[in-house]
């Protein structure tokens, strides 16, 4: 196995604590043991919109500053990485805005909005027809929704019990209707489930 070099090692940490993002370098640091999680969560709270949602750039390919599921996602992930409780106000603002952004009739969370004008997104989010972007995302039903999913069984509470039977039996039926391999992104949201209790 290939590793690092001392000297390339610290040139790496050395650029995390001076050129990356706040939320990379606490990231990092509380990895290392050097850092506290409350840095974490502080970094992360710049992400976060008074609706509880997370957008802003936070997952770098969809730059949109509106909240999104996908943006949401991954902060839940990262809070459940520093063991965030699902009582923390972040934790809970973010459940309520998934609760409200679910698309019950779809049985799915949308990945994204669409991008408008002047928005910067990913070379292959180049569209501003959301039925574009369902179809490169084959509606949404595993890309974020299995993501969702994994994180209100791992920071829910007993009320989404229902929320969470529904989409759960939409998640396996998607699974099981792939007539071909699952895709890369399909593949690690469906993965990130093995993380939930």
């Amino acid at each position: 196995m290939t590793t690092l070099s001392a000297v390339d090692h610290r040139r790496a940490v050395g650029f995390l604590n001076t050129a990356a993002r706040p939320l990379e370098a606490a990231l990092h640091a509380h990895h290392r043991g050097t850092g506290p999680a409350q840095a974490v969560r502080e970094a992360l709270a710049a992400f976060q919109h008074g609706n509880g949602g997370y957008g802003r750039g936070l997952e770098p390919d969809a730059q949109h500053p509106a909240p999104s599921a996908l943006g949401t996602a991954m902060a839940l992930q990262l809070h459940a990485r520093i063991d965030t409780p699902g009582s923390d106000p972040q934790v809970a603002g973010a459940l309520a805005w998934l609760r409200e952004a679910y698309d019950a009739d779809a049985g799915v969370w949308p990945m994204r909005p669409a991008a408008g004008p002047g928005v910067v997104s990913a070379p292959w989010w180049k569209s501003d027809s959301d039925t574009a972007l369902v179809a490169v995302f084959e509606g949404c039903r595993l890309n974020p929704t299995a993501d969702v999913l994994a994180c209100f069984l791992h920071l829910g509470n007993s009320t989404d019990a229902d929320l969470i039977a529904e989409v759960t039996v939409r998640v396996r039926a998607a699974i099981d209707g792939q007539t071909a391999s699952l895709g890369m992104h399909d593949l690690i949201c469906v993965a990130r489930l093995s993380w939930a209790p």
